[in-house]
């Protein structure tokens, strides 16, 4: 019997680490540390990336759509994936701007796109939610809603999430596209989801925010405000932050939904909120960017610009970088608010911008997307291809509306500084591990197996042990 045990023992070990080993698979490489795989960065919709910039600053590269650029650009394993009001869906090599492919779907893209698992989500205003071939950009599936779509989709526990002027908030199966649960916001949803846990938060122009069981749609709390909620909202250390129509940025308990602060700005606010350095950053009509301490809510810094603002901040390596309506795109530091520099791109931005290996990526009204290779203070660009000039000149953005190339997957030609702009990628960039359900699901297993396991060598040796005294 002992040597039955003991067999026994052995066989258990040997089942427990092929176990392991088996879970080694489920942890994949898929997004490389220095991505930003959608709108605000994460799921969370905090806009910080602990990627670095670089020590040297130029315009690297514009590339012309045939629509205004309202959509956020991302970007996954060096390919940079936006939307436009032409309707089409662009991705474009990170370095060089050069065409990969271009999907055409109908209606004005003003959604953000997001990338998981080299699936490409993208909303329209034709009220349809399109999962993409990030790779090819062949169509796998679109899942209808009844009113147009704004909003960025997000992505959480296998679903993606997404909200439409309906008034409904979807969550759909990010394989399949098929229907899990939808959910009413009692009117046009025009933001994006936030998920953290078990909740995904979504607001509404019904005034109110709302906290969803992201398994079961159950309302979980509702705050409600006295103005329209645009923004999207933000989740950090178990707080959430969004800001609304009333001229209020507001500071919500994440499980609770009790306020612990609320600020008044001096105009409404559509601009989602972004966290980093114990700090809240935003955007509002009143031509401000401000910062506010993320436990208190008391002010710490404000930058006034020379337009509404909109967009959403974006922040990697204490710098803000942030556009607004007259279609200047600044660089803040985040300790104090003071201006790094400032870009005239000659059209209105309400694309957030996106930071990836050094690079920043953001669009404008007049069809174009700008490749920054950033900290210092860009060159001129001597107004081609739609770029401005830098603060200092004024540009001559007009010409923006010169060789629109995208049709033909052109890229304007980086600017002739004296710098080489293809050495050196400035590649910090370690490939992270994703963790995925899958991996939950195995370590479930792996836990049950061995309990079981225990228990059934536990029973063999005390029934060895109750022979022996038998005998």
């Amino acid at each position: 019997m002992k040597s039955g045990v003991r067999t026994f023992n052995v066989l258990s070990t040997i089942i427990i680490l092929m176990s392991f080993s088996t879970m080694s698979f489920t942890v994949y490489n898929t997004v490389g540390q220095d991505d930003w795989p959608q709108f605000c960065y994460d799921s969370q919709n905090t806009g910080y990336t602990s990627s670095l910039l670089r020590n040297e600053t130029e315009l690297f590269w514009t590339y012309n759509t045939t629509g205004a650029v309202k959509s956020s650009p991302v970007v996954v394993n060096g390919t940079v994936y936006v939307g436009s009001d032409d309707g089409w869906v662009y991705a474009l090599e990170m370095k060089t701007g050069n065409l990969s492919w271009k999907h055409q779907i109908t209606g004005t893209v003003k959604s953000s796109p997001l990338v998981v698992d080299e699936i490409l989500y993208i909303g329209s205003t034709n009220g349809r939610l399109y999962a993409l071939d990030a790779n090819t950009g062949s169509e796998l599936w679109n899942f209808s809603t009844n009113g147009d779509i704004e909003g960025s989709p997000t992505f959480g526990n296998a679903k993606v999430f997404i909200g439409s002027h309906d008034g409904m908030l979807y969550a759909l199966n990010a394989s399949s596209g098929e229907k899990e649960w939808n959910s009413t916001a009692g009117s046009y949803i025009l933001g994006s989801a936030a998920v953290s846990d078990d909740m995904v938060l979504v607001g509404g122009c019904d005034n109110i925010l709302r906290s969803y069981n992201i398994h079961t749609a159950e309302v979980i709390w509702e705050f409600e405000t006295k103005g329209f909620i645009v923004a999207s909202p933000s989740i950090f250390e178990n707080k959430v932050y969004f800001g609304n129509y009333a001229q209020k940025m507001y500071c919500l308990d994440l499980y609770t939904g009790r306020e612990i602060w609320n600020f008044t700005l001096g105009a409404e606010t559509v601009s989602t909120a972004t966290i980093a350095y114990g700090k809240v950053f935003f955007g509002a009509r009143d031509n401000k960017v401000r910062a506010l301490d993320a436990e208190t809510g008391q002010l710490k810094w404000e930058f006034e610009t020379n337009d509404v603002v909109d967009a959403s901040p974006s922040i990697a390596d204490e710098i803000i970088f942030i556009g607004e309506s007259q279609g200047i795109f600044y660089a803040l530091n985040a300790t104090n608010g003071d201006l790094i520099w400032s870009y005239i791109t000659g059209g209105e931005i309400l694309s957030s911008a996106a930071i990836s290996e050094g690079y920043i990526f953001v669009g404008n009204s007049l069809k174009t997307i700008y490749a920054f290779n950033s900290s210092k203070p860009p060159e001129p660009d001597n107004g081609n291809g739609g770029n401005g000039g830098n603060d200092g000149d004024g540009g001559d953005g007009e010409d923006g509306e010169d060789g629109e190339d995208g049709e033909d997957g052109e890229s304007e030609p980086p600017p002739d500084n004296g710098n080489d702009t293809t050495s050196g990628d400035g590649n910090r960039s370690s490939k992270c591990w994703v963790v995925r359900d899958r991996i939950i699901i195995t370590v479930i297993w792996i836990a049950v197996l061995s309990l079981v396991l225990i228990m059934i060598s536990i029973e063999l040796k005390n029934r060895a042990m109750k022979k022996r005294k038998e005998g």
